[in-house]
This record gives C-alpha cells, sequence and structure tokens, in this order.
C-alpha cells in the first residue's frame, strides 16, 4: 500500500475521533452553562426571597410590639396570642401584604398563613422556640416551589431533564433589649448596677434604690448627663423641669453622672408628688395582683392619686375600695406632702411602673463618679417613706418581660425590658 493511502486513513480515523471527542466537549460545555446560569439564577432568586422573609419577619415583628405597647404594662407579662386570634391575623395580614410588595424570579411572592410562626427568641443559644405565650419573635419562610409561588424554571438544565428547582429562605426577627431611649423617656433619675443582673435571679426580685448608701441598695441616683451633679438638678428632674428633661441614650455609649448618698428633704417630698401622679392606687386586698383602682374607659390603670369624685366615687367608696398606707414603724397614716396649699393628701396603697437605665458598675457599692450606661430596666416602685435617720426610702421590684412604651429600638443587653423595634436574628 502506498504511503499516501496509509496517511489518508488515518486521518480519517481522527476526523472520527475528534467528532466524538467534540461531542462529549458540548455535554460539559451544556453542563457548565447550566450550573452556571441555572445555579446562579437559584441563588438570585433565594437572595430576593430571603429579602422578602426579611422584610415580612420585620414588619410583622413591628406589628408585636405595637400590639404591646398598646397595652398596660401590667397586662403585658400575662400576654398569650391563643387569647387574641385577631393579633394573630393581624401579623399575619402584615407578613403576607408586605411579602407581597417584593418580588422574587420577576413574580410576586404569596407567603403562606403555615409558615408564619410567633414564639420567643433564645439569643444565647440562637433559636426559636415555638410558643403563643409572651412571644417576642416572628419566623417567616418565603418559598417558590411546589407548595407556593412555582418552583423556579431552568434555563440549560432541562438538557439533564431538570425543569425546575425549588428554593426557599427563612428569616426571623425579634424585640431585644432595649437599645436606647429618646429625649424625655427617662423620668426617674435613678439606676441599677448591672451586678444586680449577674448575681442570680432578679426578675419581679424587691430591690434596695435608696439610700444609694445602705449596704442593701444596688442603685444610684443621677443627674442624667447634666454637670456638676447635685441634690438640687435631681430635684428639677423630678419637677419635670423642661430644661432638665432627660437626653437621648444609646447603650454602651451614654455616661450619665451618678450621686452617692441620699435625697434632701425637699427632693424627697418631691419625688413623692412624681410616684404619686405616674403611679395608681390600688384595690383593697389585692395583694401582689397590683389591680388598679379605678381604669380609664380602655382598661388602663386611672395614674394618679384617687380623689373624691373620681368617676362618682364618694369618700365613703373611695375607703372602702382601697386602703392607706401605714408607716411600717410607728403604724400611723402617712401622707403626701402638700404641694399646692391644700389639706394633706393620704396615701394608698400605691404602685407606679417606670424604667431606669442600668449602669456599669461590678458590685452593688455606692456609685458616685461618671458611669457608662450598658442598658434599661423596667421597675414597679412600690414603697417610698421618710425613715428618720436612717434615710429616704424606695424599693420597689425589677419587673420582666416588658416592652418599651416608646418607638424604641433594641440592641442593648435583657434587663427586663425589650425594645419595640425589631431587628433581624436569623
Amino acid at each position: 500500500m502506498k504511503a499516501s493511502s496509509i496517511e489518508f486513513k488515518l486521518l480519517r480515523n481522527q476526523r472520527g475521533v475528534s467528532a466524538v471527542i467534540i461531542a462529549l466537549l458540548l455535554v460539559v460545555l451544556l453542563g457548565m452553562a447550566a450550573l452556571a446560569v441555572d445555579l446562579g439564577y437559584l441563588y438570585v432568586t433565594r437572595n430576593e426571597l430571603q429579602n422578602v422573609a426579611d422584610a415580612a419577619a420585620l414588619a410583622a415583628t413591628r406589628r408585636l410590639g405595637e400590639i404591646y405597647q398598646a397595652m398596660p404594662v401590667n397586662l403585658q407579662a400575662d400576654y398569650n396570642l391563643s387569647n387574641f386570634p385577631a393579633d394573630r391575623t393581624d401579623m399575619e395580614n402584615i407578613a403576607i401584604e408586605v411579602a407581597g410588595m417584593n418580588k422574587a424570579a420577576a413574580a410576586s411572592i404569596t407567603i403562606l398563613s403555615a409558615d408564619i410562626e410567633f414564639g420567643q427568641w433564645d439569643f444565647v443559644n440562637r433559636s426559636l422556640t415555638v410558643t403563643d405565650d409572651q412571644p417576642d419573635a416572628v419566623r417567616v419562610k418565603a418559598r417558590k416551589d411546589e407548595t407556593a409561588n412555582n418552583p423556579v424554571t431552568t434555563f440549560f438544565a432541562k438538557v439533564f431533564n431538570i425543569n425546575t428547582m425549588a428554593v426557599t429562605a427563612t428569616a426571623t426577627a425579634a424585640l431585644s433589649g432595649q437599645g436606647e431611649t429618646e429625649e424625655g423617656e427617662l423620668i426617674l433619675p435613678i439606676g441599677i448596677s448591672y451586678a444586680w443582673f449577674t448575681g442570680g435571679a432578679w426578675c419581679d426580685e424587691t430591690i434596695k434604690f435608696s439610700p444609694t448608701k445602705d449596704p442593701d441598695a444596688c442603685a444610684g441616683w443621677n443627674s442624667f448627663t447634666f454637670d456638676p451633679p447635685n441634690d438640687a438638678i435631681v430635684r428639677k428632674i423630678l419637677e419635670g423641669n423642661p430644661d432638665y428633661i432627660s437626653p437621648p441614650t444609646t447603650a454602651g455609649e451614654t455616661v450619665f453622672n451618678f450621686i452617692g448618698g441620699d435625697l434632701s428633704q425637699k427632693t424627697f417630698e418631691q419625688l413623692l408628688l412624681l410616684y404619686r401622679d405616674k403611679g395608681y392606687d390600688l384595690k383593697k386586698g389585692t395583694g401582689d395582683a397590683f389591680e388598679p383602682a379605678v381604669t380609664n374607659d380602655d382598661g388602663s390603670p386611672r395614674t394618679g392619686a384617687l380623689q373624691e369624685g373620681d368617676d362618682g366615687l364618694t369618700l365613703t367608696e373611695l375607703t372602702e375600695l382601697t386602703e392607706n398606707l401605714q408607716d411600717p414603724k410607728t403604724g400611723e397614716p402617712v401622707y403626701y406632702p402638700d404641694d399646692k396649699n391644700q389639706e394633706m393628701e393620704p396615701r394608698k396603697r400605691h404602685v407606679w411602673y417606670t424604667h431606669v437605665v442600668v449602669y456599669d458598675w461590678a458590685d452593688c457599692s455606692n456609685p458616685n463618679t461618671a458611669i457608662k450606661i450598658v442598658g434599661y430596666a423596667p421597675v414597679r416602685i412600690e414603697t417610698i417613706y421618710d425613715a428618720g435617720n436612717d434615710g429616704k426610702m424606695v424599693y420597689g421590684q425589677v419587673t420582666c418581660d416588658q416592652i418599651s412604651k416608646d418607638d424604641t429600638r433594641g440592641g442593648g443587653l435583657y434587663t427586663g425590658i425589650k425594645g419595640s423595634i425589631p431587628g433581624l436574628v436569623q
């Protein structure tokens, strides 16, 4: 056989091999295209779904914060979603509505009610416990699959008989420890040492606020950021002087000026008047229930000490409804100071819900310096009286699971109060 004939046969065989190689390369290239285009599109869609889930979870949790804000403080801790189906529906509708305003894969997204869960968020273990009891978080799943919104349609993956791909995204938003206060939000110029919250159980435990030099106390008076701190400034704050209202604060940043010791008689009397006007009298014999003696039309407590004529009540009826407070040492009735040249006003069993700052202090020793604020605590002031040489006594309880009555962001340490504006936690 001639050499040219042999060479022609070899060339023809190589062309056949090349065709096979090209065919194989085409399959590989199609696979790479499917991987690059379809998976890329899948990830883009998932990111869009994540945005949908984030927005829906934040909107529903914000509504949850508003629901708490509308409640009397003493009822927040008893809130159970199972008793308020309309609230659940309201939050679900808000999540669904917000989700519908967004798109994924160029299509509007519908959130299923079954994909909206309520519960309590554990910031330590980073997990949600689904429960209707005092919920503080909402978890939302956004999906494009066979269950809702249809799976993502593929482009090149159809070559491999993959026509659609399912994708989901989940987000959880929660109300976290209050991280800031607005101007004028703080009323009582006192703070609690952070040591109180690191020494064991503190929820609903009685704390001694004053005198701050007392070894049993774990708190300190302050003049907010006004300098130099002194008793006169504290009195102006308690009076509600517009030049001495609390400034905006941020946990971990703002520094308050603390004052050790006790209050003067004039400042103490002003504290009593503030306590009278901001709190409310209690019904006789309610014990620890702290049920208000008189309520407003919406069921919230009637603040301020009860007066004859309130809601048509006579003095006799008021006496039957409430009971006078007695001096713990002498057993004699005690009175509010005469602030407007009127007769001395007898004090009833009384309670005042408010919140105060938590300051960065390693123990419960008497503070008397500028200290950074690390959080906020809801407190229930229950007992204020003058013990003579022993000082001006102020007792109360640090309560738990309260939501700020102001529109306040979370992000701070949890010391009993949470912000009403949520953040994403998962």
